[in-house]
């Protein structure tokens, strides 16, 4: 009974605490009230009718909710590292974003005023130092030929040089052009004859000839009257190929074998076929050979003078005297000496003072095409 009561008195306050629906004061808060509403379908029809909102969910006071966590100081976290910003590594940059790879760059445009200059005209070998190989090899290995004008010229030829290193060097070192001709059978004759083109000299292959009398020695592979026909072949092929670079042959002794007509025509065809020019040393006065040599369309010339058949200074100067008075005759004159220390000293004092006496020196091919050419 007591309990019908006390619904009814909680029915009836409840009813004055809403006003159109309002609570006018806060709902109990204790277990209580919380029981009460939970019994509402006891209580009188009064209390029921008033429609009471259902039941906001017991709120104790400590209910209103406590500070967020988040609020305290951020729970005793152990002090945060410098910020991560600080800390992570900075973004690389894109592996290969700076400048792109030298692949995909297009090349750097070629700059002519860098680009070293055209170099042909300075590679291109000069026609005069490398004749064409058409030109036959009097002509393609000939030595250059200064201007010579109205003037009368003069040829020395130095024969016999080879067999003593020194004095071949010694005539090599002399004012040129001269015309050095090489024993086949000297020492070194591929370097000596590099030597002295370089110097601008001209070459001939002295070619040892039988002479007259048993006495004198022409030296090995000469090409003798009494040997086979073959065999003066194969010698006169070994003669050939001691060195390059020459324009033809003298005759070394020689003074039989320069006598023989049928000896000299197979020479002279040999010169032919290879284009090859004959100076005749005339070593006595029955040669034939520069007869033989012309009627076989072999370009040629003769020897004017010796220099040096008295080895003696005085008489070399007499001899080099006869030589200019030759040339102002006839034009020009070809001179015969050795490399005698004799003579190579006459020669040292006497061929720089040749321009300024009115002559020019040459080597043979020039009197050679100044006879061809009349």
């Amino acid at each position: 009974m007591v309990q019908s009561l006390l619904i009814s008195v909680a029915g009836f306050a409840a009813g004055l605490l809403m006003a159109g629906g309002t609570w006018l004061l806060a709902p109990p808060v204790d277990d209580r009230t919380a029981h009460a509403v939970a019994r509402t379908d006891a209580a009188p029809a009064f209390a029921r009718s008033a429609r009471l909102p259902a039941p906001v969910p017991p709120t104790p006071r400590v209910a209103a909710p406590a500070p967020e966590p988040a609020e305290r100081a951020a729970p005793t976290l152990p002090p945060a590292a410098p910020t991560v910003a600080a800390v992570e590594t900075p973004p690389e940059p894109p592996a290969v974003a700076a400048p792109a790879p030298a692949a995909t760059q297009p090349p750097p445009t070629a700059q002519p005023t860098t680009a070293p200059p055209t170099t042909t005209p300075l590679t291109t070998t000069p026609t005069t130092t490398q004749p064409p190989a058409t030109l036959p090899a009097w002509k393609r290995f000939a030595a250059v030929t200064p201007d010579i004008g109205d003037r009368p010229v003069i040829a020395i030829v130095l024969d016999d040089v080879g067999l003593n290193p020194a004095r071949a060097r010694r005539s090599i070192a002399l004012p040129g052009p001269i015309t050095i001709a090489l024993l086949p059978y000297g020492r070194g004759l591929p370097a000596l004859a590099a030597e002295a083109r370089q110097s601008g000299h001209e070459l001939l292959v002295h070619m040892p000839m039988e002479p007259l009398g048993a006495d004198k020695d022409p030296g090995p592979n000469a090409l003798l009257v009494d040997l086979p026909a073959g065999e003066r072949a194969r010698r006169l092929d070994w003669n050939l190929s001691r060195f390059s670079g020459y324009v033809g042959i003298n005759n070394h002794m020689g003074s039989r074998f320069t006598a023989s007509s049928d000896h000299m025509r197979p020479v002279m065809r040999e010169l032919k076929s290879r284009g090859l020019l004959f100076l005749d040393s005339i070593t006595s006065v029955g040669s034939v050979a520069g007869r033989v040599a012309s009627e076989s369309g072999v370009p040629t010339a003769t020897r004017d003078i010796f220099l040096d058949h008295h080895l003696s200074m005085p008489q070399i100067r007499r001899q080099l005297r006869a030589v200019e008075r030759m040339a102002q005759r006839q034009g020009h004159a070809v001179a015969i000496g050795h490399p005698h220390a004799e003579t190579l000293q006459a020669l040292e004092a006497w061929l720089p003072t040749l321009r300024d006496r009115g002559f020019v020196l040459v080597p043979v091919s020039a009197i050679v095409s100044r006879r061809m050419t009349g």
